[in-house]
């Protein structure tokens, strides 16, 4: 079960109140207000756990009481935009993801801009947009005149679980799909017709149902590895069949977490005796347990070509001497495979998620999907960063460490992720090796090009030597 996010709330006036009836249980939530009386009435109206803290909100000691420094979340709801300007600007100074704050005053609006904090204007609607972007993010709400209804638009980027079903199965009580956007043209809801990927999904309904919409076609499910394909492939490369259950028991950890639809187990003739493991698999996951009498890697490839594979997990394997000095191996293998690779090590579930990272493209798609296993998993995810030569900085004395911490600042609130940071000195390798000891899962980045006899592809050396599961997302190029 996903551990609750925290959330920190300053002011406990109408606009509190009436987000507090609207959130659900599933944050733990801290609010300061300065009258007893709101902070009792808001214990009334909001259901999940909270906290209240008496005092000021803009005073730095209250909102340390209140803990402010371990927040997630802070929501500057106070009636007095000075009082919500000193609470955005200390959240911003002790690091918080994510700063949400209201505006009475319109020329309040640059001194929230120039702390880049996500400031809305005091609305009668403000309690049910407030709620919109803390609970579904990925939901688009235009409401229409008199409130008395909203068109609701999701992208298939956010919910790829939804392509390839009819439209007329997308549809609630109170909701109805009446559109798909697709490649410019509006397509009018048809029996027949099934959503594709791009797709825009036009939903109409109740201004406030978008939470039975989100319910009902979970929104924000994460996108991993179904963006990808909607089938596991499990390949029991290990020759000691002893092996198997412990890569089995991995890959069913996927199959429960991640929304996949069908799996293929790939083994060896004589090692697919696996009637007490697929026993465990979700009864929504349709099995297949397929023999290979030779080449099983070939045979995995051939399987990510005719079916729309999201994930292979296999167990760590070792390429020949020559394998390692002629081409990046791993990295081919991933690549030609079409998908993302799990090297089993036996370390789920994965509660603490290392993401080696150099800010660079293909250290940023590692950590967009450790995001997305964190949310699945509830775990957190650390970012290793390899501090380089002092030398190097941006010719405004602007450190290489310090541009790469600025832009994980930036996609942890992109990603509404806590991050840690983790920065190091020496060898990239040898210091991510050993720190992955005290991880569930590397996820790594990385492409077979550059390789060669004195190229070292740094993204395989760390999946062939972690201490932990792997995860390797590989593009050619």
């Amino acid at each position: 079960m996903n551990k609750k996010r925290k959330i920190l709330i300053c002011g406990a006036g109408a606009v509190t109140h009436e987000l507090l009836k609207r959130l659900s249980g599933r944050w733990e939530l801290t609010l300061i207000g300065r009258d007893p009386a709101n902070l009792e009435r808001a214990h009334a109206v909001y259901e999940g756990e909270l906290t209240t803290v008496e005092g000021d909100p803009s005073s730095s000691v209250v909102l340390e009481q209140a803990g402010l420094a371990g927040q997630e979340y802070v929501a500057a709801l106070d009636e007095d935009d000075a009082v919500n300007l000193a609470v955005a600007r200390a959240a911003c100074q002790a690091e918080v993801v994510h700063v949400l704050a209201v505006y009475y005053q319109a020329q309040s609006q640059e001194s929230f801009d120039e702390l880049k904090v996500e400031a809305l204007l005091a609305s009668a609607a403000l309690a049910r947009e407030l709620n919109h972007f803390l609970e579904a993010p990925d939901l688009a709400v235009t409401p229409l005149g008199g409130c008395r209804g909203a068109v609701m638009e999701l992208k298939t980027e956010d919910m790829p679980h939804l392509v390839g079903r009819r439209v007329d199965s997308v549809r609630g009580d109170k909701w109805r799909l009446v559109a798909l956007s697709r490649d410019g043209q509006l397509l009018l809801t048809d029996p027949h017709l099934r959503v594709q990927r791009g797709d825009r999904l036009l939903l109409l309904g109740p201004p406030d149902t978008y939470g039975d919409v989100c319910s009902q076609l979970e929104c924000g499910l994460p996108g991993f590895p179904l963006s990808w394909g909607h089938t596991l492939l499990v390949v029991l490369n290990s020759k000691d069949a002893d092996e198997h259950e412990g890569l089995m028991n991995e890959a069913l950890g996927w199959a429960l977490n991640s929304q996949v639809s069908d799996t293929i187990i790939l083994c060896r003739q004589g090692q697919c005796d696996l009637k007490t493991q697929i026993n465990e698999w979700p009864a929504a996951c349709q099995v297949r347990v397929e023999q290979a009498p030779s080449g099983l890697l070939e045979r995995a490839r051939e399987l990510c070509g005719q079916s729309e594979v999201g994930l292979v997990v296999m167990g760590k394997f070792e390429p020949t001497l020559l394998e390692s000095l002629a081409k990046s191996a791993l990295m081919n293998l991933a690549e030609s495979l079409g998908a993302p690779l799990v090297l089993a090590g036996g370390t789920a579930p994965y509660q603490k998620i290392l993401v080696p990272f150099n800010g660079r493209a293909r250290s940023l798609a590692a950590l967009e999907v450790a995001a997305e296993v964190a949310r699945q998993s509830g775990g957190e995810v650390s970012l290793a960063m390899v501090e380089e030569p002092e030398f190097m900085h941006d010719g405004k004395g602007v450190t290489w460490v310090e541009q790469v911490r600025a832009l994980a600042k930036e996609q942890a609130h992109i990603l509404k992720l806590p991050i840690e940071e983790v920065v190091l000195e020496g060898n990239p390798v040898r210091r991510i090796s050993e720190l992955s000891a005290d991880y569930d899962l590397m996820v790594v980045g990385g492409s077979s090009r550059g390789r060669g006899l004195l190229s070292p592809n740094v993204g395989e050396h760390l999946a062939e030597k972690a201490a932990c599961s792997v995860l390797v997302v590989a593009k050619e190029g």
